[in-house]
């Protein structure tokens, strides 16, 4: 009956198991048919942890060479310098088309590390950096605008000892010379100081690849989501938005200039001070494009505001705004509130109905507002 099946079949079914290694253990032995993609998602993603099982799994790779063309995502987690050079040097993965580097903590213990890896893999098309730390901007900006062929760059926690005033005067580094990658689309960002950098040196430089999707995660300091947004006013046509305190102070006035934006996610807490924010970033939304609204706001805030243990002001604010919002789109606007599936355990969907038709009951009135379960 398996074999009956058409082959896109098979490996939608091996892709759904790609997090359950047993699974996909499981798939490879049953038959031929299931071997190949099996194999492929078994064998996609190497993670360097130096410690027993990684070195297994370097020597497994040294007696099969056949399974590292497998190999297409190369993490690399808290390193230890003397055995990662040892792996590196030893062990090439040419598929490799995504790096994801975890708490390089000390700049001058893991150069070596790092610059093997900007040699090795300088193909790779999605980089992901969390936790990490450079001694200074021209470290850092040298590091990531090395890979050429970038399409996706994910930032979290980057950050940096020694952060010069002005990157033109910093030592060594030339902005004319560092160019960010040209195939840029993706670009998820917090507001870390090296991320800060990042937008400064793009501005300073005066270059703006053609991101078309932008993702901003919640800050209390800097403004990097306003030069973000200026960057890529031009290209950028989505747009995720997480923010705790409602300090994204200028983002409203760079939203109105993003006239190609079709779809927008907005993450937030309701307290007193994000509730403006969110009506202002409402408010600001005036692209003729615009197509979808997507609200997220944490299960227990909402759960609280929808069975009305608080006040509803905020809500309604939002629903104000939304309406608002709903006379300026030209075209069809879908705004969507996501609600956590914890919230379907303590409400049926009739009282999420009811509630939403009484906190929201201009959208409702419309039919504006869906809502979905995530």
């Amino acid at each position: 009956m398996v074999v009956a099946l058409p082959q896109e079949v098979l490996e939608d079914i091996v892709d759904n198991l790609d997090s359950d290694i047993r699974a996909l253990r499981t798939c490879a032995l049953t038959c031929r048919a299931l071997l190949p993609r099996s194999r492929k998602r078994l064998h996609s993603r190497f993670t360097i942890r130096f410690n027993t099982k990684t070195k297994e799994r370097v020597k497994f790779y040294t007696e099969h060479p056949d399974l590292i063309d497998f190999v297409d995502t190369l993490e690399v987690y808290r390193p230890n310098g003397q055995n990662v050079t040892h792996i590196l040097q030893n062990t090439t993965f040419p598929q490799v088309r995504t790096l994801i580097l975890h708490e390089l903590r000390m700049w001058s213990g893991v150069r070596g590390i790092v610059d093997s890896l900007r040699t090795t893999y300088s193909s790779i098309t999605s980089l992901s950096l969390e936790n990490i730390s450079f001694d200074e901007s021209n470290a850092w900006l040298a590091f990531v605008t090395s890979f050429r062929s970038l399409s996706s760059l994910t930032l979290r926690q980057v950050n940096e000892t020694q952060r010069p005033t002005n990157l033109k005067a910093t030592t060594g580094i030339n902005l004319a010379l560092l160019p960010i990658s040209p195939s840029l689309q993706y670009l998820s960002v917090d507001c870390s100081s090296g991320v800060v950098a990042l937008a400064e040196f793009m501005k300073q430089a005066k270059v703006s690849p053609p991101v078309r999707t932008l993702v901003i995660n919640s800050t209390n300091r800097h403004n990097a989501h306003e030069m973000f947004l200026t960057l890529f006013k031009n290209t950028v046509t989505r747009i995720s938005i997480a923010e705790k305190w409602g300090q994204f102070k200028d983002s409203d006035h760079a939203l109105r200039e993003c006239h190609q934006l079709r779809e927008v996610a907005v993450g937030f807490q309701l307290r007193d001070g994000t509730v403006p924010w969110v009506e202002n970033v409402l408010t600001s939304l005036n692209s003729p494009e615009l197509r979808e609204l997507r609200l997220k706001v944490t299960s227990s805030e909402l759960l609280v505001h929808l069975r009305g243990k608080k006040s509803s002001k905020s809500l309604s604010q939002i629903d104000k705004a939304l309406v608002g919002l709903l006379f300026r789109s030209p075209g069809e606007l879908k705004v969507f509130i996501d609600i956590p599936v914890s919230h379907r355990r303590v409400a049926s969907l009739s009282e999420v109905t009811t509630q939403m038709q009484k906190r929201f009951p201009k959208c409702m009135a419309r039919g504006i507002l869906n809502f979905r379960y995530f």
